[in-house]
């Protein structure tokens, strides 16, 4: 056997050129692999996230002495319909909230949305996305919210405090509740979380 032989026999037959469409499934199934794991690390950071804010959130109402309805952590990612009076400060923690009842204390909401109708002689805590204060809604006391939206058309007593991005019909003071419409009017809106303002004492905002 020659030297040049031994040389191909060692080497093996000469490699085929690899097909480019071949190459570019290739690529493009790492990249659809890639792009599935972010999106799953992005959920599971996001869940992470928010069952972090809820429990430092429902830590806060606790340590406030408000009573935790349903259990901590339960069914959160629901909807419940509060038509019942309530008594004593109650803490409630669903996916959406309406609140159609009436209490003389003070009512804490972590939703992703909260419809207020009914009348709270107490002041009104909320942390979620989108606050609805409807016009049939009375809030003797005051509100404070960190969310995203606030859509007040009802009435507040009290003072507006916390966080929101986009607000929505300054709600009226109580003494200004005739010929009340749930007609919308424009929002402001703010790239950045700013600071609630309290409702003008002559019924323009």
């Amino acid at each position: 056997m020659t030297h040049d032989e031994v040389a191909d026999a060692i080497d093996g037959p000469p490699a085929k050129p690899t097909n480019p469409l071949t190459c570019i499934l290739i690529t493009c199934g790492g990249c659809s692999v890639i792009a599935i794991l972010s999106v799953v690390i992005g959920c599971w950071l996001g869940i992470s996230m928010l069952d972090d804010a809820v429990e430092e959130w429902t830590t806060e109402f606790e340590d406030q002495g408000f009573v935790l309805q349903g259990g901590r952590g339960a069914n959160f990612g629901s909807q419940i319909s509060i038509d019942a009076p309530v008594q004593g400060k109650k803490l409630f923690i669903q996916q959406a909230v309406q609140f159609h009842s009436e209490t003389d204390d003070d009512i804490a909401i972590i939703a992703q949305v909260a419809e207020i109708h009914g009348e709270i002689r107490g002041d009104l805590y909320f942390r979620g996305q989108v606050l609805e204060i409807r016009s049939d809604a009375v809030i003797h006391g005051n509100v404070d919210v960190f969310c995203q939206v606030v859509n007040a058309r009802g009435q507040v007593g009290g003072d507006f405090s916390g966080q929101y991005q986009v607000l929505q019909n300054m709600s009226r003071p109580l003494e200004e509740s005739d010929g009340a419409t749930d007609e919308a009017a424009p929002a402001e809106t703010s790239t950045e979380p700013t600071e609630l303002t309290p409702p003008t004492e002559d019924g323009d905002g």
